[in-house]
């Protein structure tokens, strides 16, 4: 592959990447939920808030392993939704 065709397959993956977000927030920004639960320590809660992001640790700690597959497979459906374009 040629530089010329790696520069338009990188921004075409970007492009990509980009309408992905855009239909995420779609998803979740009409939407919003009242109440977040999240079980954390007081300094990782402080950190949140000093950093406004949510923080998660590795999926494999959760304790409801559904919440990880149903987000897998709504990016699965918007990323083959994509691709088709």
């Amino acid at each position: 592959m040629n530089e010329t065709e790696y520069q338009r397959r990188v921004a075409q993956i970007d492009e990509w990447a980009k309408a992905l977000g855009f239909e995420l927030a779609d998803l979740i920004e009409p939407n919003p939920a009242d109440v977040i639960f999240h079980y954390t320590n007081s300094s990782a809660l402080i950190g949140m808030l000093e950093s406004g992001k949510i923080w998660a640790t590795h999926v494999s700690r959760m304790n409801d392993s559904m919440e990880y597959e149903i987000g897998v497979e709504l990016v699965e459906q918007l990323v083959r939704g994509n691709m088709e374009r």
